[in-house]
C-alpha cells in the first residue's frame, strides 16, 4: 500500500521540483560577472537597438544591423551568382546605396506602412536592375532563381503559419458537431 501511494506522489513531486527550480533560474541570472558572449551581445546592442533593451521597442521584430545585412547581400551574391572579385568593388556602393536607403524608409515616421512598403518595393526593384547591370547573363540566371527560390520557402513559410493559426484559433472558437448535438 505505501509503495502505490508513493508512485501517486511522484509524479507531484516531480512537478514541484520542476517548477521550484524553474522559478529560481531567473533569481541566478542576475549574476554581476557577464560571460565573453553577454560582452559581445552588449557591443552589438550599442551599435543598433534591440527588441530587448527597450520596451517601446517590444513588439517589434528583431533586426540585423545594416553593416550584417551588407555583409549578407554581398556574400549572397558571391556564393548564389557567382560574383568575380573584379566585380565586388561594382556592386559594393549599390548595396551600400540599398541597405541605408531601406533604413532610411524604414525609420521615416513621416510615411504610413503602406507608402513605406511602396517605397521598399521600389527600391528593391531599382537595386535588382542595378546589380544586373553588373553581373553577367550567367549570373544573373543563377542570381534569379535564387531569388525565387527564397521567395517560394518564404510563401510556402507564411502559408503553413497561417494554416497553423487557422487551426488553432478555428478548433477553440467552434463547437464540434457532437458537442452541439448534446446541448
Amino acid at each position: 500500500m505505501k509503495l502505490r501511494s508513493l508512485l501517486r506522489l511522484l509524479p507531484a513531486v516531480a512537478l514541484a521540483a520542476t517548477l521550484g527550480t524553474a522559478s529560481a533560474k531567473p533569481k541566478a541570472k542576475a549574476s554581476p560577472s557577464p560571460s565573453p558572449a553577454a560582452e559581445t551581445q552588449d557591443a552589438t546592442a550599442t551599435s543598433s537597438p534591440s527588441p530587448e533593451t527597450s520596451p517601446a521597442a517590444a513588439g517589434k521584430k528583431r533586426t540585423m544591423s545594416p553593416e550584417s545585412l551588407k555583409k549578407r547581400f554581398l556574400t549572397e551574391l558571391q556564393h548564389q551568382a557567382g560574383l568575380t572579385t573584379a566585380q565586388e568593388p561594382k556592386v559594393k556602393p549599390i548595396i551600400d546605396k540599398y541597405v541605408n536607403d531601406r533604413e532610411a524608409v524604414k525609420n521615416d515616421a513621416s510615411l504610413n506602412t503602406a507608402a513605406k512598403r511602396d517605397k521598399l518595393k521600389q527600391l528593391r526593384v531599382q537595386y535588382e536592375s542595378d546589380i544586373n547591370g553588373v553581373l553577367t547573363p550567367d549570373q544573373q540566371k543563377k542570381w534569379t532563381a535564387y531569388r525565387e527560390g527564397q521567395r517560394t520557402k518564404l510563401r510556402a513559410a507564411r502559408e503553413k503559419a497561417q494554416a497553423n493559426r487557422k487551426v488553432s484559433t478555428g478548433a477553440a472558437a467552434q463547437p464540434t458537431p457532437a458537442a452541439k448535438t448534446s446541448q
